[in-house]
């Protein structure tokens, strides 16, 4: 497997109530273009490209949550806009 572009990335966090200049991560995502050879013995030599997703949420928190998306056929620009939905997908640790 190749990565085939520079990943994209996404995060959300919260200030700090100490300092206001600083800030808390509190979920991550991030959206990584591959492309990766298959080959089978009775089928053609078959390049499957696509992205690979995952969003995390709870970085604050004891726990952590994530959750991870293969797209095939998906552009790396199309992911990223995924990436804003999907990091309020995944639900926040009990």
């Amino acid at each position: 497997m190749k990565i085939t572009d520079e990943p994209k990335y996404l995060t959300s966090g919260r200030r700090t109530p100490d300092d206001p200049n600083k800030l808390i991560v509190t979920r991550a995502a991030l959206a990584a273009a591959f492309a990766i050879g298959v080959d089978a013995p009775s089928r053609n030599y078959e390049i499957l490209w696509g992205t690979y997703s995952i969003a995390v949420v709870g970085l604050d928190h004891a726990e952590a949550r994530n959750q991870v998306w293969f797209d095939l056929w998906t552009v790396l620009d199309q992911a990223e806009q995924h990436l804003r939905a999907r990091i309020m997908e995944v639900q926040l640790p009990g």
